[in-house]
């Protein structure tokens, strides 16, 4: 009997494993659908140099979850976001990609939100989640340094 459950622990990583690889690939292609060159990258170690998905979005780190329990306000989230940013490194921007099976991709990211230069404050970080398509919409016009900016929808098979 303990042999059986051996086996089962050992199954579910590897199905663990391979579910959390099958989400890279989702995810990058969702990054082809706006015109991002993806591929997953190479899992060694974590860190700036082993993506989950290397993409052509400059100074962006996506952290790719496929997780059922992943939700906003999660300790799971939090957990992710924290590996997010160690991954990241001091150049790029830690940002956690999630979704659940038969769901939509969110982006969960820190924001600092500054304040007017009359209100004596100091700018304060805040947890964001969104959309991934509001999220590419945003980014997107950003990097093109304009206030909007359409991003075609995904291509619709026929």
């Amino acid at each position: 009997m303990v042999s059986l459950i051996g086996r089962m622990n050992t199954m579910a990583k590897i199905n663990s494993r391979a579910k959390g690889c099958r989400g890279e690939l989702q995810f990058a292609k969702e990054l082809g659908h706006y015109g991002i060159h993806a591929v997953r990258g190479q899992q060694n170690c974590g860190g700036e140099d082993s993506p989950d998905v290397v993409h052509d979005l400059p100074d962006v780190h996506f952290e790719v979850k496929f997780n059922e329990k992943m939700a906003v306000g999660s300790k799971v989230l939090e957990d992710a976001m924290e590996q997010a940013v160690r991954d990241a490194g001091e150049t790029k921007t830690p940002v956690v990609v999630w979704k659940k099976s038969r769901g939509r991709w969110h982006s969960s990211f820190l924001m600092t939100v500054g304040f007017p230069s009359n209100i004596e404050s100091e700018s304060k970080e805040i947890f964001v989640t969104m959309s991934f398509e509001d999220f590419m919409y945003a980014r997107v016009g950003q990097l093109r340094q304009e206030e909007t900016v359409y991003v075609s929808p995904k291509k619709v098979r026929n």
